[in-house]
């Protein structure tokens, strides 16, 4: 190893490699051949500088075996990991292609095409959190394009899994824990360290979505300071404003992807990319307030013995930016509004299934959503109304001005469907695999002790660990009854999660303050 590269032809951990694909802040990744199949890897080595201790270590083999159950079309597969002296690495399935960043070099997307990038990457994170298993580093670097012929579609594949999470304690990342490299693509909780969850892989993929349409990131800036002001305090950009001839759906997907509060965004990365899909329907072919069309002047009639003078018709003038704004912004939240509408009609029987499937305990406090929402949506009708008669007044500032108070009361329609809905959804994955959910939250406790035995705190901590994994054990056991109650079993699951982040919120704490 010269400089720290390798050459072409060395081995490592059995691995001959072939050459360097490329270098990155996490480590640098090559081309090499797998020692007993005939196929070619991709093997990442790990910047020794990041991993420099045990705990980093063991925390990066935890998340690396979390990421290798992960079997499916849109993700990169991990092969084996592990360590050769200080050197920590990771093979992977090589894909033969580009990832998305390079593709970038040569301009934005076509929207048809950022799309379907999208919607195939959203595939990938919705089956990994249905796993328990969140990615926290989604950007374009990180979605490859394998080459398929030409008359096959390119495929779309999701990288690097779990390995910035596993490296949030180095010394190399920020102080709120996050690569560097991924601050244009963290929601605004990542910045105060909060407990992650899929709402921040939605956010990522929604900022990646903006990069894709118009080649730019949502917030400018590279330092910390600036990128955090532009995520947690800076107006939610318009990619239709900054690219000529986007279709300004995508305005509306991307203001409620990239929604400050995780509770106001999309509840998965698919419903951010079925909205995606569609934003690409062409302005044509939705309802928007027609323009009025010249009338066209009365052919001249023929010459007679009296003279005949005819009055020219007075053409209409064009519509002015903010009229042609307003129209479109009209037609945009009419397409939503009959959207919110479709997704309306399932909450009745969402609601009456969550009852029967289960219990009326678990939805009694969704009691009032269907109300709610009703009304928001009879809201939304009537400012929309208002909206169209505002710009046929000629008051186009007006009937922008109204077509944003119907996306907000569309959004607290959502929000309302939602919540039952994504109950419901919940509750089924959990009784389908109720193994998959105490996983999930053993894996936190063992995170947090790793942690404490790092810091040299784990005699202190240990009764608090030992007091959760009984309580787990309590929950789980409650399960196996005749009547399960799955709802209990969820939330007592959350409560142990939290009380597992405030407990290592405290010993980070108390660790700077040494």
């Amino acid at each position: 190893m010269a400089n720290g590269v390798l050459r072409p032809g060395a081995v490592f951990a059995g691995y001959r490699i072939e050459r360097v694909l490329g270098v990155g802040g996490m480590g640098t990744v090559y081309l090499a051949a797998h020692p007993r199949l005939p196929r070619q890897i991709a093997l990442k080595l790990l910047h020794q500088n990041l991993t420099s201790d045990d705990y980093v270590r063991s925390r990066f083999e935890l998340e690396a075996e979390h990421a290798a159950r992960l079997e499916h079309p849109n993700v990169v597969a991990v092969e084996d990991r592990g360590r050769d002296g200080g050197q920590l690495w990771i093979a992977m399935r090589y894909v033969a292609g580009i990832d998305a960043e390079k593709l970038l070099s040569e301009g934005p997307l076509e929207p048809a095409r950022a799309v379907y990038i999208i919607t195939e990457t959203a595939e990938a994170l919705d089956y990994a959190h249905e796993l328990g298993v969140l990615h926290r580093d989604v950007k374009p670097a990180n979605i490859l394009l394998e080459r398929r012929g030409s008359n096959r579609r390119e495929r779309v594949l999701l990288a690097d899994f779990g390995i910035a999470k596993a490296l949030e304690e180095t010394t190399q990342l920020t102080s709120s824990g996050m690569m560097v490299a991924s601050l244009p693509y963290a929601a605004p909780e990542a910045f105060d360290n909060l407990d992650p969850d899929p709402r921040m892989d939605v956010y990522a993929l929604g900022c990646t979505l903006f990069r894709l349409l118009t080649g730019r990131q949502p917030y400018p800036g590279s330092t910390l300071p600036q990128l955090w002001y532009g995520h947690a305090q800076a107006p939610i950009p318009q990619p239709s404003a900054v690219r000529d001839g986007l279709p300004v759906g995508f305005d509306d997907v991307i203001l409620r992807a990239l929604a400050k509060k995780p509770n106001d965004r999309f509840r998965s990365c698919g419903e951010l990319a079925d909205a995606a899909v569609a934003a690409l329907t062409p302005v044509s072919q939705l309802v928007v307030p027609p323009e009025p069309e010249p009338q066209a002047a009365p052919a001249p009639e023929e010459p007679t013995t009296v003279e005949v003078r005819t009055r020219p018709v007075a053409t209409t003038p064009p519509p002015s930016p903010k009229e042609r704004d307003a129209r479109l912004a009209i037609a945009s939240v009419t397409t939503r509004l009959s959207a919110v509408q479709t997704r309306a009609e399932r909450l009745e029987p969402a609601f009456a299934s969550l009852k029967s499937e289960f219990s009326a305990q678990c939805s009694a406090d969704l009691i009032s959503n269907e109300r709610i929402s009703s009304a928001e949506i009879v809201e939304a009708e009537t400012i929309l109304t208002s909206a169209v008669e505002a710009l046929d007044r000629g008051d186009a500032e007006r009937a922008l001005e109204l077509t944003r108070a119907v996306r907000a009361h569309l959004s607290t329609a959502e929000r309302n469907v939602d919540a039952v809905t994504g109950r419901l959804a919940l509750l089924r994955a959990v009784r389908a695999n109720p193994k998959a959910k105490v996983a999930e939250v053993r894996f936190k406790v063992h995170d947090a002790q790793m942690l404490a035995l790092n810091h040299g705190t784990a005699d202190q901590w240990q009764a608090e660990f030992d007091a959760q994994l009984e309580r787990i054990d309590r929950i789980a056991a409650e399960l196996s009854g005749r009547h399960p109650d799955y709802w209990a079993y969820i939330t007592g699951l959350d409560d142990v999660k939290s009380h597992i982040s405030a407990l290592v919120q405290r010993m980070k704490r108390e660790r700077r303050l040494r």
